[in-house]
């Protein structure tokens, strides 16, 4: 009897874990999480894991970096750290308000030379494109081609933007004429190249930004593709 109230002395005095069943559960699907996102980096497929807690992580090839951090940093789980936050020991990056100032401050400095430059040019080309990334995002960009002086070809990026709202040709032609206005070179503008959709040819054929000019390299992939029958669109 005196050994039985013993042992449940002991039993009760014995340490218990500051660490809940709920924490564990949630430390185990992260690091499962992290597991799985570096067996499918290789293919660059988006991943997608419900976590516990009702909370649901997404994650693109290789940008987990920050859920990497704290488990390596604040769990001392350092295996799942990248090398570059292991071979810099208390490195810390600028703050994102720190970022977004210097971009700002170098986006300004870039749009003052390019006007600059702009401004000496008689004879101003464009080329214009919109495209779609994996996100579901569109983006526009406007390109100026010219000689310089010593008859060197230059190209410079002189827009570029995510693309909201509708792709009409009331959009496109609303770009283009804000970002020709700022730079000051509409009556410079000798011609515009672009691919053959049917909004943007819409958009430049009145040569208001110079004479249109089909893109040679996209009417010969056009040819081809359909020409040999390359993509077959499945038709349900």
């Amino acid at each position: 009897m005196d050994v039985d109230i013993q042992q449940n002395n002991l039993s009760s005095k014995q340490p218990q874990s500051s660490i809940s069943p709920d924490h564990l559960s949630h430390q185990n699907d992260i690091e499962d999480y992290i597991e799985r996102s570096d067996n499918e980096s290789s293919g660059g497929n988006r991943s997608l894991s419900t976590i516990s807690r009702d909370n649901t992580y997404k994650a693109y090839n290789r940008v987990d970096a920050n859920l990497r951090k704290h488990i390596g940093k604040t769990h001392k789980m350092e295996q799942y750290l990248f090398e570059s936050q292991k071979t810099i020991p208390g490195y810390v990056g600028p703050h994102r308000k720190t970022v977004a100032r210097r971009l700002r401050l170098l986006y300004n400095k870039y749009r003052k030379e390019l006007k600059c430059i702009l401004m000496e040019l008689n004879d101003i080309s464009l080329t214009t494109d919109i495209w779609q990334n994996s996100c579901q995002s569109y983006f526009i960009v406007l390109t100026a081609h010219f000689y310089e002086k010593d008859y060197r070809y230059t190209s410079l990026v002189i827009g570029f933007r995510q693309f909201m709202g509708p792709h009409d040709a009331v959009q496109i032609i609303r770009y283009i004429n804000y970002e020709i206005d700022r730079l000051e070179i509409r009556y410079k503008l000798r011609s515009i190249t672009t691919d053959n959709g049917v909004n943007i040819k819409s958009a430049t054929q009145n040569n208001d930004f110079g004479v249109r000019i089909g893109c040679y390299f996209h009417n010969i992939n056009l040819i081809i593709s359909q020409g040999l029958d390359l993509w077959k669109k499945n038709l349900y």
